[in-house]
C-alpha cells in the first residue's frame, strides 16, 4: 500500500514516478526525508510539502479505512488473548500520531 499511496501522491501532484523499487527502499523513513531522496527537493520546500500532503490525504482516504483486513493473520487474536490475560500493552512507532492512534483509524473516539 505504501508503494501504490506514494506512486498516486506524485503523480496527482504532477511529480515524475520513480520505479516501485526505489519507493520501497524509503520505507522507513520519515515521508519528508523519503519524498526528498526521491524528487531531489529540499525537506523544506513546498512542492516537497505538497507532495506529502497528497500522500498522506490518499492514505487517510484508501488505506486507513482498510486497515483491520491488513493486518497479518493472527494478528488482531493474538492481540485480543493478550488483553484477556490482563497483560499491560504499548505501541511504539514512527508513525505521526493521527496515524497511529486506534480511536483514528477505526473511527472510533
Amino acid at each position: 500500500m505504501i508503494v501504490e499511496t506514494a506512486l498516486a501522491a506524485l503523480a496527482e501532484c504532477g511529480r515524475p514516478t520513480p520505479e516501485p523499487a526505489a519507493i520501497r527502499a524509503t520505507i522507513g523513513l520519515p515521508l519528508t526525508v523519503a519524498f526528498s531522496g526521491l524528487l531531489g527537493l529540499p525537506e523544506q520546500s513546498p512542492e516537497l510539502d505538497a507532495v506529502v500532503r497528497e500522500y498522506r490525504r490518499l492514505w487517510r482516504q484508501h488505506v486507513i479505512p482498510r486497515s483491520a483486513e491488513l493486518l497479518y493473520p493472527g494478528v488482531a487474536e493474538g492481540l485480543q488473548i493478550l488483553r484477556d490475560l490482563g497483560l499491560r500493552m504499548a505501541v511504539a512507532t514512527s508513525k505521526i500520531t493521527s496515524g497511529a492512534n486506534r480511536s483514528e483509524i477505526q473511527g472510533e473516539g
